[in-house]
């Protein structure tokens, strides 16, 4: 399904419009447009709004004129995607979903290789049920976005940290700087745990990718990037005129800011008070993870259920790193059960984790209730609770 309406997409599209209603490259064009910016010399205009706007309609004139995408990413990604101007939109955006495509997928058998038992029994149905999993084909693929960059920055990590590799391990993760709120909640893990190889390696990518930013458009448009990702943070707070799409979001904090709006002092509270107890839980498993693997899979995969919960704010598309806590957590339970994986409930919620993408938003969009943050949240705690379930053999 998720092929078919890319190539009537591309087959019908006429600048900005198609057929099935979904732009070719649809986010990608707001990413074409930065690198076109930095394509014409104009690099200290990067983050003009109003630029921006008239390039992105200028691209794509058939859409609404209100239909803005602003660029509120580091000037090293537009510098990145620059050679992708060389080419037509229409090109730059196929060439853009193979690229993705390939990111994901390679990012999925990373995992499977630290995870022998899925690997050798059933790599290419976890493969499958990977690919097509909502917030993937249609928000990150089909939508145009970047969040196969972190997925695959994650996937290489952990691979990495498993091999016994830790400063490679932090020159992948330190990859996911191009949206810094996807690290959030990972450093001060790291630095809990003592992780200083890794948090080392992310240093190193960290002062590249900066070197590269400087290089590309100067000091002053990359100070100046600071502001534009407050700026952001605000309009999806609902504090600045912006159109933003908050039924996409699925952090704790959009979950009931949704339902009482911002600065509520309730919304404050509700957020402050699930966001100590899950972290002292997710704390307290840092604190204690050794060296034993089981206990580092499973706080990692707990950690992963959580980047897009306990955040400033995570689009639906970035949940697609829960794919990997879900194969993570599969993978120890069928180590412990012998493969016997139904004796347990994690079926269901690898159901329910399926199956909500598809409606969660419109049900968020319509009542304000976005339901897939609740699914990601039993998920973890779920996770959470692997490692310290005792005798489940003898259990059945």
């Amino acid at each position: 399904m998720g092929l078919t309406l890319a190539i009537v997409s591309w087959a019908t599209s006429n600048r900005g419009t198609s057929a099935v209603d979904i732009p070719w490259g649809a986010d990608f064009a707001g990413f074409y447009v930065a690198a076109q910016i930095l394509d014409q010399g104009d690099a200290s205009k990067l983050y003009d709004r109003d630029l921006h706007a008239r390039l992105y309609h200028e691209l794509l004139p058939n859409l609404p004129k209100d239909e803005i995408i602003p660029y509120v990413h580091p000037p090293f990604v537009a510098g990145a995607l620059r050679v992708l101007t060389f080419f037509s939109y229409d090109t730059a955006a196929a060439i853009w979903l193979v690229i993705s495509m390939g990111l994901y997928v390679a990012g999925v058998l990373l995992i499977l290789k630290t995870c022998p038992l899925l690997d050798q029994q059933h790599r290419w149905l976890v493969v499958l049920l990977a690919v097509s999993f909502e917030p993937f084909l249609f928000e990150t693929w089909l939508g145009g976005q970047l969040s196969a960059v972190a997925f695959f920055s994650y996937a290489l990590a952990w691979y990495c940290y498993r091999r016994g590799w830790p400063i490679y391990a932090g020159l992948a993760l330190g990859i996911c700087f191009y949206k810094p709120t996807l690290l959030i909640l990972i450093l001060p893990m790291l630095l809990l745990a003592r992780q200083w190889k890794v948090l080392l390696g992310m240093t190193v990518t960290g002062f590249l990718l900066l070197g590269a930013s400087l290089l590309m458009v100067g000091w002053k448009c990359t100070v100046s990037y600071l502001d534009v990702l407050l700026a952001f943070r605000k309009a999806t707070a609902g504090q600045e005129e912006m159109v933003i799409r908050t039924w996409k979001y699925v952090d704790l904090n959009h979950f009931y800011l949704q339902q009482l709006g911002p600065s509520n002092w309730k919304a404050i509270a509700f957020i402050v008070s699930v966001v100590l107890c899950v972290g002292l839980l997710l704390v307290s498993r840092w604190w204690r993870c050794s060296k034993h693997a089981e206990n580092q899979e499973v706080t990692w995969a707990c950690t992963l259920f959580l980047v897009p919960l306990i955040n400033v704010y995570v689009g639906v598309y970035d949940s697609i790193l829960t794919v990997q806590a879900a194969i993570i957590v599969t993978e120890v339970l069928m180590k412990r059960l012998n493969g016997r994986l139904f004796t347990t409930s994690w079926p269901y919620y690898l159901l329910m984790l399926a199956l909500m993408p598809w409606f969660s938003q419109p049900v968020a969009k319509s009542v304000g209730l976005q339901l897939f943050t609740v699914v990601l949240l039993i998920c973890a705690i779920y996770a959470a609770r692997a490692t310290e379930w005792r005798n489940m053999n003898s259990r059945g």
